[in-house]
């Protein structure tokens, strides 16, 4: 049997149409066409169109989201100000007057005197954080004042550029300390992408479960009608007996109570395909419509029964690797190991944060500011400004350092991250070794339900062997009709387990593939 796991699918969408008139009332409504659905279809129309799945894997957008929100710490902003006003002041001020008539002595007259200046201010910028933890800000200023009566430039125009800058040198410094958002984000996408991979591989193992249910189903219905006609073509002969006077009448009424016994039984299983239909029906339509839930399956899938022991198995035969190079396959892609391969990492990007905030902080600062001023025009400033001559220059380098005596908040977040390393650490060998129980379990499910179809078989060959003797007995007149259906329940009941038993081991190599996450040919030596 070959197993493929694709993604691709599609949606079977009903489409009702609505008149104006009444349609004319008819006496029989037409069916919807069978959907004949192998299990890799069944799976395909699963992943594109499940519910749950469409829900799961919206959490990896989320994230994948949250890995530009952490990127975004360091984008430039711009930064724009601009300001107008007036600023109007009063002083008093002396001037000379005309000398004293009497004394000669020199005079002054006091007068209050007010100035208005209007000025404009307009500043932008960039300022940002780069991924070493270098601080920047770097602005622009223009300043236009016009005052009346100004002791200089009347109006006057100033410029300036800054630029400053600080880098860590020991606490929160560089990328590694920097980038730890964005790494977080960025684990956090691949665990939504495992989780997704979980919930995937458990909704694949119902639909495989729905639908080898299904097939079943249909293969138990033929063989409870198998069973039916035995009893019906054991009724005719029993009427016969006894009207040749071989049998008693009475024999008539158990045959019949037998056939009815088994009519029941067919019932039974035509309710369980229903039940198995609406559950398959279930995990691989998107229900756009109500009508999908009327939507015929009918898989392409079938149990087939040889005679023969030795031809049970057929095409279904495999032959695994040994468990040990099966174990070191899935460690790649098995979910679970993964999740926690994960969170050991994040566990080490936490201490190694947690660690760098122990260490004193020591900042490298620089700034420079170029300015110009001009009573002309304010392009003038932005020349005299960078021009030695005419413009000034300051400039600042300087180093800060700083660190909390004790340091005890920080040595308790090292300590809390090195238990939550070491917690973290038995989680990824509990997970391991989880792992290796699952695939032992499941690669044991594959010989039992493969030792399975080998007994059921002989149990099923033994079973016709002993209705044939028992037909032969009752020709004899050395058994009855109730031993007869006995056997031929017996019978029944041997083909219903040699048909769960296929089934089983069919769905125990699909459970092996679904435990390890590698598909069905990398894990036997042959198919």
């Amino acid at each position: 049997m070959r197993v493929r796991l694709s993604v691709l699918g599609w949606l079977l969408l009903p489409v009702s149409a609505f008149a104006q008139v009444e349609p004319p009332v008819t006496t029989e409504e037409k069916a919807p066409a069978p959907l004949v659905l192998s299990l890799d279809d069944a799976m395909r129309m699963a992943v594109e169109n499940n519910l749950t799945l469409r829900a799961a894997i919206m959490d990896e957008k989320i994230q994948r989201a949250a890995i530009r929100e952490a990127l975004a710490a360091f984008d430039p902003t711009f930064v724009a100000d601009y300001n107008k006003a007036r600023r109007s002041s009063l002083f008093r001020a002396e001037f000379p007057g005309q000398p004293d008539p009497i004394t000669g002595e020199p005079t002054t007259i006091s007068q209050n005197i007010s100035q208005v200046s209007d000025l404009q201010d307009l500043s932008f910028g960039i300022q940002g954080i780069l991924e070493t933890g270098l601080s920047y800000d770097l602005t622009f200023a223009s300043n236009i004042t016009d005052t009346r009566r100004a002791a200089n430039f009347d109006p006057s125009y100033s410029t300036s550029a800054s630029l400053s800058i600080t880098q860590p040198i020991l606490r929160a410094a560089w990328a590694s300390y920097n980038l730890a958002p964005v790494e977080f984000a960025r684990i956090g996408r691949l665990e939504a992408l495992e989780m997704y991979r979980i919930t995937r591989r458990q909704k694949l193992a119902e639909v495989q479960q729905a639908y080898y249910d299904l097939v079943f189903a249909n293969a138990d219905i033929e063989n409870k009608n198998t069973s039916v006609e035995l009893a019906e073509e054991q009724i005719k002969i029993t009427k016969q007996k006894v009207e040749s006077g071989a049998l008693a009448e009475i024999e008539i009424t158990s045959a019949q109570a037998a056939k009815a016994s088994r009519v029941a039984d067919r019932v039974t299983a035509i309710a369980s395909k229903r039940e198995a239909g609406d559950r398959l029906r279930r995990l691989i339509f998107g229900f756009a419509s109500d009508s999908d839930w009327e939507v015929p399956i009918r898989p392409s899938e079938a149990i087939e029964l040889p005679d023969k022991v030795d031809e049970q198995l057929g095409a279904d035969a495999v032959d695994l690797r040994p468990i040990p190079q099966i174990i070191k396959l899935a460690e790649r892609s098995y979910p679970e190991l993964l999740q926690a391969h994960m969170q050991v990492a994040r566990a080490k990007i936490e201490l190694s944060r947690r660690e760098n905030e122990r260490l004193p902080s020591l900042d490298l600062t620089a700034a420079a500011t170029f300015r110009g001023l001009s009573d002309q025009n304010i392009l003038n400033t932005h020349f005299e400004a960078f021009t030695p001559e005419d413009g000034s220059t300051n400039w600042r380098l300087g180093l800060g350092f700083e660190y909390p005596i004790g340091n005890r908040a920080a040595a308790a977040r090292v300590a809390q991250a090195r238990v939550a390393l070491k917690q973290d650490n038995i989680a990824l060998h509990e997970a391991r070794t989880e792992m290796i129980f699952q695939i032992r379990n499941a690669v044991r499910n594959v010989e039992v339900a493969r030792d399975s179809i080998a007994a059921s078989s002989e149990a099923r060959g033994l079973a016709q062997e002993q209705l044939a003797n028992e037909r032969l007995r009752l020709e004899l007149r050395r058994s009855t009709n109730f031993q007869v259906f006995q056997v031929e329940e017996d019978l029944s009941v041997r083909s219903t387990a040699l048909l769960q038993a296929h089934i089983s081991y069919r769905l125990a190599l699909l459970e092996l593939v679904r435990t390890t996450g590698i598909p069905l040919t990398d894990l036997v030596k042959s198919l």
